[in-house]
């Protein structure tokens, strides 16, 4: 297995065989849509695409908890902060649920394209180089905490030491702040060295790309046009 941005899971799939172009646009669609005021039924139907996504990308369900676990803690963060605000219960349940989705539509983002891969996603999508490196800089920090945080868990279990969830969190984050420069010349690195995605965007890239975007234009037309 490759350990590649959140530990990019390398197995033989048809969303890891889609173009990083693709995985990457699909992403921001589903993001749009997830952000646009709606009711429930618009909810079920990206639940219903997204575990049709998750299923086809042949990615472990146990690799996904594993992440939402760690994820967690900022979930928990947002949660307390819209419970501070006095949102309606029913509100805070839809946040909730919308955010749960968006965190396992990123997740197989990471877990099914490469390093390399999404850097180039991003540079044929953004033409803003500077918008580019951002984003590649968030993910790579994403990766240093994730890695950290499994070789923290991995050696706790291996001395059979005691340590809470909350202090493996804080340990990965300070060591993650600590290779910020580490992290930047990265980035600097994939920048400079970027090499063309193996997997082209072809009709079959397309016809699943329509599939994501028709889903938009229904949410957009039916939540906010009518």
């Amino acid at each position: 297995m490759q350990n590649n941005m959140f530990r990019y899971y390398n197995t033989n799939s048809f969303i890891h065989k889609l173009s990083p172009i693709t995985k990457t646009l699909i992403l921001f669609i589903f993001t749009i849509a997830l952000f646009i005021p709606s009711g429930i039924i618009p909810i079920l139907m990206l639940i219903i695409l997204e575990t049709i996504y998750l299923l086809i990308s042949n990615i472990p369900f146990e690799l996904h908890l594993k992440h939402l676990k760690i994820e967690s803690i900022f979930l928990i963060i947002i949660f307390l902060m819209i419970i501070i605000l006095k949102f309606e219960l029913m509100i805070i349940f839809i946040i909730m649920l919308k955010l749960i989705q968006f965190i396992i539509m990123f997740n197989l983002l990471i877990l099914t394209t490469t390093n390399n891969d999404i850097n180039y996603g991003l540079c044929k999508i953004l033409p803003f180089d500077n918008l580019n490196n951002k984003i590649s800089l968030t993910l790579l920090k994403f990766s240093n905490f994730f890695e950290q945080y499994y070789k923290i868990d991995d050696e706790v279990r291996n001395r059979n030491v005691n340590m809470s969830f909350f202090n493996k969190i804080n340990l990965s984050l300070k060591h993650t702040i600590y290779n910020n420069d580490r992290i930047e010349e990265m980035i600097y690195l994939n920048k400079n060295g970027l090499k063309k995605s193996l997997n082209k965007f072809d009709l079959m890239n397309l016809l699943f790309l329509l599939i994501f975007i028709l889903m938009f234009i229904i949410i957009f037309v039916k939540e906010v046009i009518i």
